[in-house]
């Protein structure tokens, strides 16, 4: 069976064209649906919360593993296929979820000049070009994520070394570290970083990664010592400590609801 949509002039204009189409099935008794169902038609639930928390978290590598996967199960398809065209739909419209609910006080213009050009998608013939189009944009995300949770009444070095914090929060960063890629002396940064924030280097980055860590308990996805490891704590003891200190509770208190300081 099929059913006309209407006229698309882009992609990101198919998941209604696709919605009429398959309301027009639906509202057929003797209509059966496409065989498209049968195997992947579009994102699943689970892959756009897993998406929106890897935006959150500014995790460039889940949002890459993430992204890869999902071509990576409609490999073979034509880029203008009902399926590729959908999934392309709602990774846009997750995007625009993202900015909505983290960058709300952004320009259009900032938005448009850090993100590729939507345009683009319609000159793309090639599922690769099009799988690095969406790691393109995606990335431009987390970079204007970033930047935003970095500014504020800080200095530029300042807002230099937040922004290390924000990216390398999951690996080995260290005020030297981060001083050596600003250009500082750390005896100076790590003055100038707790006169400007009221927290060392390190507490800055603690926060951080509890922060992250709450994001990953509330999810339900991950055991607690996925999590810590996730958060960038190499030694789980050490996260325990620093999560009760800074929460009242233990890690395992707060998976199970309880978000009252003790």
């Amino acid at each position: 069976m099929a059913a006309p949509g209407y006229a698309c002039g882009s992609l990101a204009q198919f998941a209604a064209s696709y919605g009429a189409a398959v309301g027009a099935l639906d509202a057929s008794p003797t209509a059966e649906r496409p065989s498209l169902f049968n195997g992947r038609v579009s994102l699943t639930i689970e892959e756009q919360k897993e998406l929106l928390l890897s935006i959150e978290r500014l995790d460039k590598e889940g949002m890459h593993q993430l992204l890869a996967s999902v071509f990576s199960s409609v490999r073979g398809q034509p880029v203008h296929s009902q399926t590729v065209q959908m999934i392309v739909s709602e990774l846009l419209h997750t995007g625009d979820k993202a900015i909505k609910k983290w960058m709300p006080t952004l320009s259009s213009e900032a938005i448009e000049s850090a993100l590729p050009s939507r345009a683009d998608l319609g000159k793309i013939a090639e599922l690769n070009a099009l799988e690095l189009w969406l790691q393109a944009y995606y990335a431009g995300l987390l970079k204007l994520l970033k930047s935003q949770r970095a500014n504020g009444p800080y200095s530029r070095h300042v807002s230099q070394a937040i922004e290390l914090i924000l990216e390398k929060y999951q690996g080995y960063i260290t005020l030297e570290l981060a001083a050596g890629a600003i250009g500082l002396n750390p005896s100076y940064l790590s003055r100038i970083f707790k006169e400007e924030t009221h927290a060392t280097f390190s507490e800055y980055l603690n926060r951080v990664r509890i922060d992250v860590s709450c994001k990953l308990l509330e999810s339900g996805r991950y055991s607690i010592k996925q999590i810590s490891t996730q958060a960038g704590f190499a030694n789980y003891n050490y996260f325990f400590k620093v999560f009760k200190e800074m929460k009242g509770i233990t890690p395992q208190a707060y998976l199970n609801g309880d978000r009252t300081v003790k």
